[in-house]
């Protein structure tokens, strides 16, 4: 069973906040991240 848990203290959030950030400064650019994907995808054992 899971449960979903909201947040709604600035103090409670701002953990998350911070860590989504530096999330979306390490990705990929969207296209990057298709080629990425692509190119690993093709490096896959067949069968």
């Amino acid at each position: 069973m899971t449960s979903d848990v909201i947040l709604t203290d600035a103090a409670q959030v701002a953990p998350y906040e911070k860590l989504y950030g530096r999330l979306r400064a390490a990705a990929l650019p969207p296209a990057e991240s298709a080629d990425f994907l692509a190119k690993a995808a093709c490096e896959l054992p067949a069968g």
